[in-house]
């Protein structure tokens, strides 16, 4: 077989097959080059495959699609990585724990041309409910430093809002806040549960987050800073209160 394919493929030197003994690092280049392979042999002309004798051709390729099936399950992505995600958990549970006080504010554009804030979902009940039960909303919110649109611009405030409540005006919130600039960039909170929105301060549980907030905990305090119903649009006032281990000080 190997003959044929380095008369076929000289790009793919075939040393694939002998290499089943190697370490998961290098069967992962050879794995890529024997999908390729299989490939390559599937698309081949009607005149080249009529050259070679029908037995074999099933016989190796066989072979190949063994091959793969084999490498599969432990290429480099599967194998290695959760062994480093092991090692990097193992360092999380037991890194000294840092906590951080974050202020930020979201700004909440339920309307006009440029909302960020849109109903992708309601109930029958909704459109007499009076608090307006059952509607589902996706946000894609700005972050900012400052309460001024116009302020310092921090990330992101992603995620859904369920009015989730009969009696009173209340969200059931899922929100990641993902920050794309300043001191935690390419990190991110996430928050869940009730805002009861007649309340001026809101409590919400921090969930869990990423990058430097790997395995946070703590809670947010929320307030509506101000809204504009003409507009339709809101400022929201959001300090995170957030415990997470140090795991930059641990080397994870």
């Amino acid at each position: 077989m190997n003959v044929l394919l380095e008369k076929l493929f000289p790009s793919n030197l075939a040393t694939y097959i002998g290499s089943l003994n190697q370490q998961p690092r290098s069967l992962y280049s050879t794995a890529v080059a024997a999908v390729a392979t299989r490939r390559r042999f599937s698309e081949l002309s009607l005149v080249t495959m009529a050259s070679i004798p029908l037995s074999w051709r099933f016989k190796e390729m066989e072979k190949v699609d063994q091959f793969v099936s084999s490498v599969k399950d432990i290429l480099v992505p599967h194998h290695c990585n959760s062994n480093i995600e092991e090692e990097r958990l193992k360092k999380l549970i037991n890194a000294k724990e840092k906590t951080a006080i974050i202020h930020c504010y979201v700004q909440d554009a339920l309307g006009g041309p440029k909302a960020t804030v849109w109903e992708v979902a309601r109930s029958v009940q909704t459109v007499n409910s009076p608090t307006t039960f059952g509607q589902v909303r996706v946000v894609d919110d700005l972050l900012t430093a400052g309460a001024d649109r116009d302020s310092e611009k921090l990330g992101r405030t992603q995620g859904l809002i369920t009015s989730s409540d009969l009696s009173e005006p209340a969200l059931t919130m899922n929100l990641n806040f993902y920050f794309n600039a300043g001191q935690h960039k390419g990190s991110s909170i996430c928050i869940g549960g009730r805002n009861p929105m007649n309340n001026k301060d809101r409590e919400l549980p921090i969930i869990g987050g990423t990058g430097v907030f790997r395995m946070a905990r703590g809670y947010a305090i929320t307030n509506t800073l101000s809204f504009d119903a003409v507009s339709n649009y809101g400022v929201l006032e959001y300090t995170f209160y957030v415990a997470y281990p140090d795991y930059h000080h641990e080397g994870v």
